[in-house]
């Protein structure tokens, strides 16, 4: 769940014209709102400027138009200036829900996860009914680790908001990483029915049943993923892996070379063949894939293992 900047931001510029404003400060204050509306940000976010720096507004007033530039600065991709507006917002409304819950969007894209936590568990005490709010708490959590807190979170956004697919995958994700593949399952399963056929989906479903041992319940979700989108080499890498598990090792090598044929930057690929290589006993064809899979990217326990026993790394 994702806040849909212009509109909030539209809204709260509309809201403000109810409060009383000198007429210069007022004048800025619809520009701005126009400005927003066609589209024109820049132009949007000089004219709050004025605004905020006119010296006309009261408080609250004032802590709209910072709330308001940080939402800008948040749309063009400035979330450090995003923060310092929605800071000067919440000094003066320390309540401020729209604040502390875009203050907690932007530290969310610069990986301060605890904070961002701390603000949407905020706004969750403010608005215990925004479903939004406690869905970002839950992806934010789940950034830090905290997956059962996570699963909580989302059970009470889902709780608010059933018919949302998107906190039905949050969980499902949450799940899997809680080790609970029947719950993330059902969730998958709910989420399809919500979605439709998405390629994404039969993936990460297939990727469960794997790790829950359901081999032909995997196989059979990673066909219908490769079926729905052939040029997307995610599935047929999982499906690799997947024969990989079986001791297929034939299949897999087939599997990871047509891959590599179509996208030879797909590094787990590399890393998979490897495995299928090693497993088959030619240990030169192995040691060539695991360096690809190295200069490629490829982060894993397993390869780095392979990797130090080739002394490539210490």
């Amino acid at each position: 769940m994702k806040l849909t900047y212009l509109s909030r931001l539209i809204v709260l510029l509309a809201m403000s014209f109810s409060l009383p404003v000198l007429a210069d400060a007022q004048g800025d204050i619809e520009a701005a709102y126009l400005a927003a509306e066609s589209g024109d940000i820049e132009t949007s976010r000089r004219l709050l400027t004025q605004a905020i720096e006119s010296g006309e507004l009261e408080p609250e007033q004032l802590a709209v138009m910072f709330q308001n530039r940080g939402v800008i600065a948040q749309m063009q991709g400035q979330h450090e200036v995003a923060v310092q507006d929605f800071n000067a917002a919440i000094a003066i409304a320390p309540t401020y829900s729209d604040a502390l819950y875009n203050r907690g969007v932007a530290l969310m894209a610069i990986g301060r996860f605890a904070d961002a936590a701390t603000d949407f568990a905020a706004v969750t005490r403010e608005q215990p009914a925004a479903a939004d709010a406690h869905a970002n708490l839950a992806e934010a959590q789940v950034a830090m680790g905290s997956i059962l807190d996570a699963l909580a979170s989302y059970d009470r956004a889902i709780a608010l908001a059933p018919t949302e697919g998107l906190l039905l995958v949050g969980r499902a994700r949450a799940r899997r990483m809680a080790g609970d593949m029947t719950g993330a399952i059902i969730d998958y399963d709910a989420a399809l029915t919500y979605f439709g056929a998405q390629p994404q989906l039969y993936l990460e479903r297939g990727q469960t049943k794997s790790s829950d041992d359901d081999y032909s319940g995997a196989l059979e979700d990673y066909n219908r993923a490769i079926e729905l989108d052939p040029l997307w080499p995610e599935p047929q890498i999982a499906r690799g892996f997947l024969y990989g598990k079986q001791d297929l090792y034939d299949l897999a090598l087939i599997e990871f070379a047509d891959v590599i044929a179509r996208a030879p930057d797909a590094g787990e690929a590399y890393f998979g063949r490897g495995l299928a290589y090693r497993a088959l006993g030619d240990h030169t064809s192995a040691e060539e894939d695991f360096m690809m899979a190295f200069a490629l990217g490829v982060e894993s326990r397993l390869l780095d293992e392979r990797l130090r026993e080739m002394g490539v790394i210490d």
